[in-house]
């Protein structure tokens, strides 16, 4: 789980770093749509890296032997999957 998560982290800072030089390269007859293209891409790698991340934790956070918490489970663990 956690070399997935900083593999994603690695492709996030890589696309950050290309999008930098983009916008930096704009004002050099840098077509925009290159820059869209990858804030396109950015956005969409945020997105399923934040729903996978977030499964992850609740995962390990539901696994966790916390006293009170199969009685009544904090707010923040219920997610209406029955994975445990």
């Amino acid at each position: 789980m956690l070399a997935e998560l900083r593999r994603d982290h690695r492709l996030v800072e890589d696309s950050l770093r290309r999008l930098e030089a983009l916008v930096a390269g704009l004002d050099r007859d840098r077509d925009p749509a290159e820059v869209r293209r990858e804030l396109d891409s950015l956005a969409a790698l945020m997105e399923t890296h934040f729903v996978y991340e977030e499964k992850r934790i609740l995962s390990a956070l539901n696994a966790l032997n916390v006293p009170g918490w199969d009685r009544s489970p904090p707010a923040f663990l219920r997610t209406g999957d029955t994975e445990r």
